[in-house]
């Protein structure tokens, strides 16, 4: 984003802990680290870069829902050739911003973008996978998503607890009407079953096996239950 900062990787990592510690924080919280253009700046952001903790005191966003039921969007995500989809600012919010709340006004609890080759992205706040027959799929960075922490962390517990390999590729639309199972992922989602797709149901509409069972492994790993993945672990 071109925002040039004397803060290196360590600082951010360390601030987060302080604010953690400084807060008390002891429950399970949504951590959003953001830095900004500060406004003395001139017009277009050209000043100083400030830097902010924000701590959310929440879980998962559908705790109280087995899934959710989407729509694929009539709004296009951005593409590379005008920003950068795979970093989180502002601007992105706004084009997922946009598709959730007509989805919102048709219905649904959620949506799902597709791309300017008409193939599938992302969920605005999630990435997506999608299981049919023995194979799972995401699709690849360069569908204009996220790179996503939860997506890498979610193919690696497949890899290592399932011996699957997800593949990561275009994705049409119509395959998600095929599906057997689907889900979403994100760092405030979690990860959320599909249960229908444009009125499809998916696995009959209720959460798939896969889905169920990598979901709480998931949540093992973030505990601290699994001691193979401790090294994901900061302690507080």
């Amino acid at each position: 984003m071109r925002m040039d900062s004397a803060l290196t990787a360590s600082d951010f990592s360390t601030a987060v802990l302080r604010t953690l510690r400084e807060n008390a924080v002891r429950q399970t919280v949504h951590i959003r680290q953001m830095v900004y253009v500060d406004g003395q700046g001139e017009m277009f952001g050209v000043g100083p870069i400030g830097h902010a903790v924000v701590v959310t005191p929440k879980g998962g966003w559908f705790d109280d829902k087995p899934g959710v039921h989407a729509c694929f969007s009539s709004w296009q995500r951005i593409s590379d050739h005008s920003m950068p989809p795979r970093i989180k600012c502002a601007a992105n919010y706004q084009n997922g911003r946009l598709a959730l709340l007509q989805a919102r006004l048709d219905g649904y609890d959620s949506v799902i973008l597709l791309n300017s080759a008409g193939k599938v992205a992302e969920e605005p706040r999630a990435c997506v996978f999608v299981r049919r027959g023995n194979q799972v799929a995401t699709p690849p960075i360069t569908s204009g998503i996220l790179e996503s922490i939860t997506r890498s962390t979610l193919i690696q517990l497949f890899g290592d607890l399932h011996g699957i390999e997800v593949i990561e590729r275009e994705i049409d639309r119509t395959e998600f009407y095929l599906a057997d199972e689907a889900f979403i992922c994100g760092t405030g989602l979690e990860v959320v079953p599909i249960l229908s797709i444009d009125r499809h149901q998916i696995a009959k509409g209720q959460p798939g096996r896969l889905t169920t069972t990598v979901r709480e492994q998931y949540f093992q790993a973030a505990r601290g239950e699994m001691p193979q993945y401790q090294h994901w672990l900061t302690l507080c």
